[in-house]
């Protein structure tokens, strides 16, 4: 086979290759991680990587980079290698660059696989997935993790050795709903309680990501003993006014909301937008959330009187945050409707406001 005529280091490119989702390999994925050397982990603790883990990255460098740093052109002579004996196919996507396999070729490079240089090839390939995600802004780098998630659905747990790894792996597979970051978040939150006890401030995030990852798929009866715990600790760790207390008391209202328990959610959500009010100023975002939020708990519990003076506001400010912005149009729409709903008949202005 053609495969043999390759150089020694792109026979090792291949093989990495045919163990991740082969259909769409993005460049940028293989570029990010190499930039950061391989040694990227999504959500650290204090302390050292695992032996194997800087193995494992050494390893990636010297397939990737094996001058010392990345090398666009080095890399595109290394996929040229591939291309000229079509072992690979090149395509383009909005911009993005992408390389894919036949599937004879991959099945073929999976039973024959040698473990290029150190390490497990399955754990190459982990190192090189986790050192490419970006997390804490899923909206900046939501588009660029969706590229990385068919790859990260192929992961064996059991090949990820370290806890942040399983944070970067459940925060992705979160966005996209999957079960399976589920698994991840929990292996996260064992890892990190073992490492650094079960009150520590990144365990008690580690829980509270385990509790949202557990919502995003439906779980909501699982989260809540999770949300609770966690809320508890947080008032007696950071104080009542803390944003991340407050961030975990409107979680656990909405919990309850959706739970069906609105006699749990109200007082909660109404202790929510009072900090809020006072911590971040009554036009911050998160105050208005606040605000739709106990709206929505007034209404469910037969409140309209207490919820529309809500709608109001609510809507004042949103015709103070750039008025003309689609976004904002919308919103302000569908609050009006509520309006009119709750209120029963619209005024003038709620009626201008849905033509």
């Amino acid at each position: 086979m053609s495969f043999h005529r390759l150089s020694p280091k792109v026979q090792e490119m291949m093989q990495l290759f045919a163990h991740l989702d082969a259909r769409s390999i993005a460049r940028s994925m293989i570029e990010k991680a190499a930039e950061r050397k391989f040694l990227h982990i999504p959500q650290r603790a204090d302390g050292p990587l695992l032996a194997d883990t800087l193995k494992q990255a050494e390893t990636l460098q010297g397939i990737f980079c094996p001058s010392g740093e990345w090398d666009a052109f080095e890399f595109d002579g290394m996929v040229g290698e591939c291309l000229k004996y079509s072992l690979l196919r090149f395509s383009t996507a909005q911009g993005e660059k992408f390389y894919s396999m036949h599937p004879l070729v991959q099945k073929y490079l999976q039973s024959t696989s040698s473990t290029p240089g150190n390490g497990a090839t399955r754990q190459l390939v982990v190192r090189l997935l986790a050192s490419a995600i970006t997390v804490g802004n899923p909206h900046k780098f939501f588009v660029f993790n969706r590229l990385l998630s068919p790859h990260i659905l192929n992961v064996d747990m059991n090949d990820v050795i370290e806890a942040g790894d399983h944070y970067g792996f459940g925060s992705v597979l979160s966005e996209l709903g999957s079960d399976l970051a589920v698994g991840h978040m929990r292996r996260f939150l064992s890892m990190w309680t073992d490492l650094i006890g079960a009150d520590a401030e990144p365990t008690l995030q580690a829980a509270f990501q385990l509790a949202n990852s557990l919502k995003s798929t439906g779980k909501l009866a699982e989260a809540l003993p999770l949300e609770e715990d966690v809320l508890q600790k947080w008032r007696r760790k950071l104080g009542p006014d803390h944003l991340d207390t407050i961030t975990t008391m409107s979680n656990l209202s909405v919990t309850y909301r959706s739970l069906g328990r609105e006699p749990d959610a109200l007082p909660l959500q109404e202790e929510v937008l009072e900090k809020r009010r006072k911590i971040l100023g009554r036009h911050h975002l998160d105050t208005v959330a606040a605000m739709s939020n106990l709206a929505i708990i007034y209404s469910l519990v037969g409140r309209e009187a207490d919820a529309l003076p809500l709608l109001e506001e609510m809507l004042q400010i949103w015709r103070q945050l750039e008025p003309d912005h689609l976004d904002t149009v919308r919103a302000m729409k569908g609050l009006a409707g509520r309006y009119s709903l709750l209120a029963g008949q619209p005024d003038t202005e709620r009626k201008e406001m849905l033509e």
